[in-house]
């Protein structure tokens, strides 16, 4: 049980959730996806390619000068007073990010918009988690999933026009279902007590879903 929740922990390290999210969305067949995707490969390459290096790769580079420097135990930053710099550093790096995306997308007719109201949500919520974490060391991982959840179920709901609306229903089925394993595996491995994997939910859910509906990009 223990090996198979470290699995599941290390696939749905908060890390690497816009590795998988940017292939889902732009899977969905709304407009702005449908003119994108016929249009040249090696822009949609760009997308990936910053997400993948300044997203996902550069904070795990500064995570791991972190913990042989020892300033941070681990990538899952165990304890609570350890969290406040991968905070800063990690908010530096969405934040290059989405400036870059958003600076794309004003040349691109909006066509980024729906992107960049996910990115906004979680730049907010690395924001609120920094704050909370003064007080209780929120789950990270079931903040993280539970905001990805709560994006396509948003998307389901705001998007006109989706051409496969049935691929959003079964990728809101299975990301609830992730969701819940994810926060099952923390539980598991004693990673957190209950009401912080709680609250991780509750605030990753309600935010992003907020933020994407109601499109409160930065």
């Amino acid at each position: 049980m223990n090996l198979a929740a470290k699995g599941v922990s290390i696939l749905f390290h908060p890390l690497f959730l816009p590795l998988y999210a940017l292939p889902i969305y732009f899977s969905i067949e709304n407009y702005q996806n449908l003119i994108l995707n016929n249009a040249d490969i090696n822009f949609l390459t760009a997308i990936y390619s910053v997400m993948a290096l300044v997203g996902v790769l550069f904070p795990i580079l500064s995570m791991y000068v972190m913990i042989r420097t020892g300033l941070l135990s681990d990538f899952n930053a165990y304890y609570r007073n350890e969290r406040k710099p991968v905070f800063f550093i990690i908010l530096l790096y969405y934040l290059m990010v989405y400036f870059m995306f958003r600076s794309w997308n004003s040349s691109l007719y909006h066509l980024l918009d729906p992107l960049l109201s996910f990115l906004s949500g979680g730049i907010y919520l690395l924001i609120i988690c920094f704050v909370v974490n003064h007080k209780w060391k929120i789950s990270l991982h079931s903040t993280s999933i539970s905001a990805l959840a709560a994006t396509f179920l948003a998307f389901s709901i705001s998007m006109p026009s989706i051409e496969n609306p049935n691929y959003l229903v079964i990728v809101n089925l299975l990301l609830l279902l992730i969701m819940g394993v994810v926060s099952s595996s923390r539980l598991v491995l004693k990673a957190h007590q209950p009401h912080e994997v709680y609250m991780g939910l509750l605030i990753g859910f309600t935010v992003e879903l907020i933020v994407v509906y109601f499109d409160l990009s930065i």
